[in-house]
């Protein structure tokens, strides 16, 4: 994965379906004639779509994002309005944050490289925002 996004709608549609799947699953049986239906004669694994949903990387950093749980940790200052929530792993090789697209917030998480800057005469760390390179050399902390 070098590079995912989602638009805020949808990600809104998602966690509601986590939601409703989670409520489901936790009132119905195996004896139910609905879930019988969806699980065995329509081959629908709803238990494995809970657990693809959870531990989805962009919706699992959102609503942590959405529960308060992270923050705007920085912005881009190169002009792309990209703002940076959360650096993954601890060693800058993903970035978890979001843009502004049609009124529409978009998230995404995008893998880091390092590459290097001739005019600085070092590396300097860098991830794509689409095709757009971002430097985080170019990003300045926010209420961190």
């Amino acid at each position: 994965m070098d590079y995912i996004t989602c638009g805020e709608k949808e990600l809104n549609t998602a966690a509601g379906l986590l939601t409703s799947l989670k409520f489901y699953l936790a009132e119905t049986t195996a004896e139910s004639d609905l879930y019988h239906n969806l699980e065995v004669e329509n081959e629908h694994d709803l238990n494995g779509l809970k657990h693809d949903l959870e531990s989805h990387p962009i919706l699992e950093h959102w609503l942590k994002f959405k529960a308060g749980e992270t923050k705007v940790t920085a912005y881009d200052t190169s002009g792309t309005g990209v703002e940076i929530i959360d650096i993954l792993h601890n060693d800058y090789d993903k970035v978890f944050g979001r843009y502004e697209e049609d009124g529409e917030h978009v998230y995404f998480i995008a893998e880091t490289r390092t590459n290097w800057n001739e005019e600085l005469k070092e590396d300097e760390t860098i991830f794509f925002v689409g095709n757009t390179p971002v430097s985080m050399s170019d990003c300045i902390r926010h209420n961190v």
